[in-house]
Formats: structure tokens, sequence, C-alpha cells
């Protein structure tokens, strides 16, 4: 999914038009995975084939950002950098916290601005963690299902990530909660808005995204329920959050607010093999569509190889021009031709489900006028 936020825009005729990555040097964003450890299991992970104890060094992360905070490369006084998994990123908080100071220092030399972001499943929050977040205005990104018996069955550990979101929140840093919706509480999405607005007044930004994963879906008609169920929750949820000025989001909305003509705009993924991956859910070798989605490395001797030629066959991948089923639908330049890891996971009998429900759930959008409002 695309990390661009752009809150404000005043109709989808009038959306801003993606940054459009069509060169390796035009990236704004790095995507940096310390790991493949986890101290979760959660049921739906798409990396648990993944897992290792393998980690990055800083000397890895390093060459990534010399070449990423760079005013050679690119002209550009902001650059984002997240760091997620993968693992859990908080497991390597020591060059974590390096690199996020290296990456500080380097950008201030060239009068740049980087925004930080950290997408961790919240169970880990040390004092060290909490200030340097302060310190540097990180918004961390929680993975938390909200409600207890969710969370407890889906990812485990709910006392910890709960107070620990409480801690963030205390801090002013803001934290945005990202939940999966899975078949076990796609019916509970609007209690899952009313738990966080009572317990968690804080925190104002919720994206709640269907879970994508080939092993639920296995049958038509369960597919449909599911994202027909996924629709009415959604949007009794979506009002209620609303009324409390709070705002409810996923990937379509999002989408919603920009013309593009790839759903996503790729990524500059530095993986914790030291390679580089078109895609940060495609980011280890246990993963059959690996070796497809790599396009670069860091060598042992610390250099940083691209293919251009490789990298300029993927990002040509997975658009809308080059899908016959995509030419007359209206989503055409918002869905663009849907996610390449959702693509690649679902069969073609799902993935023709997964884009009618992009567009019922888009109607619904347009005809409330959503897309005017503050998403």
């Amino acid at each position: 999914m695309t990390h661009l936020n752009n809150d404000n825009y005043d109709s989808v005729n009038n959306a801003s038009t993606v940054y459009s990555v069509r060169n390796i040097n035009d990236f704004l964003y790095l995507s940096i995975l310390p790991d493949d450890r986890c101290n979760f299991h959660c049921s739906y992970c798409y990396s648990a084939k993944g897992r290792s104890d393998r980690q990055l060094s800083f000397d890895k992360i390093k060459v990534i950002l010399d070449y990423f905070i760079d005013n050679r490369r690119i002209n550009e006084t902001k650059l984002y950098i997240t760091f997620l998994g993968g693992g859990e990123p908080m497991l390597s908080w020591k060059t974590v916290k390096q690199s996020i100071e290296y990456a500080s220092c380097l950008a201030e030399s060239q009068s740049i601005k980087p925004q930080f972001e950290i997408v961790t499943n919240g169970s880990l929050l040390s004092e060290d963690m909490l200030a340097t977040f302060v310190k540097y205005k990180i918004q961390p990104r929680v993975s938390f299902e909200v409600l207890e018996k969710i969370q407890m069955m889906q990812r485990g550990m709910y006392k910890q990530v709960s107070e620990n979101l409480l801690k963030m929140s205390e801090a002013e840093l803001h934290p945005q909660v990202r939940s999966v919706i899975t078949p076990a509480n796609v019916k509970l999405i609007p209690e899952m808005v009313e738990t966080l607005i009572g317990r968690f007044p804080a925190v104002d930004r919720y994206y709640f995204d269907p879970v994508t994963d080939k092993n639920i879906f296995t049958g038509k008609v369960r597919a449909e329920n599911f994202f027909k169920q996924y629709i009415s929750s959604f949007y009794e949820a979506f009002d209620i959050a609303r009324s409390n000025d709070k705002i409810l989001n996923c990937a379509m909305l999002q989408n919603l607010k920009t013309r593009a003509r790839r759903y996503c705009h790729g990524d500059l993924c530095l993986t914790p093999t030291g390679d580089i991956s078109i895609c940060h859910r495609i980011a280890s070798p246990a993963e059959k569509d690996y070796q497809h989605c790599v396009y670069g490395k860091i060598t042992n001797e610390g250099k940083l190889r691209f293919d251009q030629t490789k990298f300029a066959g993927l990002i040509e991948e997975d658009i809308a021009d080059k899908k016959p089923a995509c030419q007359q639908c209206f989503l055409k330049w918002h869905c663009a031709g849907g996610c390449m890891v959702q693509n690649r996971t679902y069969p073609p009998e799902i993935n023709e489900i997964v884009c009618r429900f992009k567009r019922e759930f888009s109607t619904i959008a347009l005809s409330k006028n959503l897309i005017s409002k503050k998403i």
C-alpha cells in the first residue's frame, strides 16, 4: 500500500496525481526491514514463512541512507523513512535508533527534513524508545486488533500493547492504529471504533483493511459474504468515527484521493538480507516471489547495486493500462490495477470478487460524498 498521506482534496475529478516512479532515483520513500524476527505469531501474517534470526547490520543501512538522503540524487526538502517488518523492528532497536540518528544528521547537513515512521506490533516500548520517538517526532503505526478477544486470538499480548498505546498517546506522539479485518472481526468493526473512542481517546486515526490470505478465502461464497459484511460494518463504523471527530480509513478510501497508473508507487525496500525489493511484503528468500521482486542489493563490500532493466519491468507490472478488465472500470485510475501481492495471492475467481467489492465500496463512498471529507 502506498505511503502517501495527502489528507485534503476537493473531489475525485480534481484528485491529485500520485508522484510516479519511473526511475529508481525518483524515490521519496524508503522502507527498511531491520530483521526477520518476531515475538508474535499472527494468524494471517504474510511474512511468517520468512522467519529467521537474520538481522540487518547498521553498515548496510548506512549504505542505503547515504544513497537515499543525497541532494545530488533528488532535489527535495522532505524524504520519508519507514522501519517495519519483516519481523518486529523494535527487536532490533539499537540498530534502528542508530539509523534514525545517522539519517537525521545526514539530512540536516543537506537541509532536508526527514519524516520517520515505525510500524510496530506495539508490544515493546522502553523509555529510550519513547524518548527517541519524541525527539525525532516519529509517528508510530501500531498494528492492534483493539478488542481483547480478537487480539488474543489473532495476535496476542493485549495488555502490553494497550498499555504501550496509552503511553504513546500520553507522550503526544499521535499513534495510528491499524487493524486487519478477518472473518473473526468483520462484524465487529463498529465495536472496535467505539472501543478506541472510549479507551484510547487520543488516537484519532484508524486504518482497517481486509486481510489478504488465500487460506481464508478458499471459496467464492465465503469471499463474497466476507466482503459484503465488510462494506456494511465499515460504513456503520465510519459514521460512528466521524461523529466523534475521528478518522476511519482504508486503502480504498485512500486511493480514491489520488489518480495513479499503478496501485502503489513501488518500494525502495531494504530487506534483512541486504537486497532491494519492489515490495516490503515480499522481503524474504523463503517467499516464492522474492527473486522476482528483488532488483538490487548491497554487496559484502558495501556497494549498492541496482538492476535498472529489471526495475523498469517490475514498475510496469500490474498497471491498469495492461489489464483488459480495467479499461472500462471507473476505478481505473484509483485502484490502478490492484495490489501486486493481492493479485498474486488469489486465484482469478477470488480476484474477480475483490474487484467487484472495490467497485461497490467506492460507489458508496462517492454517493456519500466521503471523498470531499478529510479522510
